[in-house]
């Protein structure tokens, strides 16, 4: 296979390694070159699957390689699963930069969707005059998102609408 791989003959050589491992499964060469063709060849999920097994038979081997091909995958990956990721490389490799700072980012990005999900869900509740739901979202918004905005004054507002609300139809 590493021949058919130097002569860039990779489709020949995926082949040969193919066999090489079908007869040695641990092969740790064939499994880390094949890993490296099919990442060349834009085939990360099956890099992946490659090279977490030879992982598994030589983590100090493998380790360099995989998260190359793990960082290379979460361009098309959504968040949910750019979290996962990360994760997964920085148990293999703690202190792996792009992985910190990716997984930082993603964090933020989710933290900033649920913000602007909870501000729309409290707007439409204050529109709708629900004001009691209203204010829950706020007193959730004060312990998730204290620093973001001064959620105190439109709980307050929410609250005292809700009192308004319940006194005007205890009177009825």
């Amino acid at each position: 296979g590493q021949r058919y791989y130097q002569s860039k003959q990779l489709e020949l050589a995926e082949s040969q390694l193919g066999l090489a491992l079908q007869t040695n499964p641990n092969h740790l060469k064939a499994q880390l070159l094949l890993g490296q063709i099919l990442f060349e060849q834009k085939r990360l999920d099956e890099a992946i699957t490659v090279l977490e097994t030879a992982y598994r038979y030589d983590a100090i081997s493998a380790q360099s390689d995989l998260v190359r091909v793990l960082l290379a995958s979460v361009d098309e990956q959504d968040e949910a699963t750019q979290l996962k990721t990360y994760q997964r490389i920085l148990e293999i490799q703690p202190d792996q930069p792009a992985a910190q700072a990716g997984q930082q980012a993603v964090l933020l990005t989710l933290r900033k969707h649920r913000l602007e999900q909870q501000v729309m869900q409290a707007a439409r509740h204050e529109a709708q005059e629900e004001w009691s739901s209203a204010e829950l979202i706020y007193d959730t918004l004060l312990a998730e998102f204290p620093d973001e905005m001064n959620w105190q004054e439109k709980q307050a507002h929410a609250k005292t609408e809700a009192n308004l609300q319940q006194n005007y139809f205890e009177a009825l």
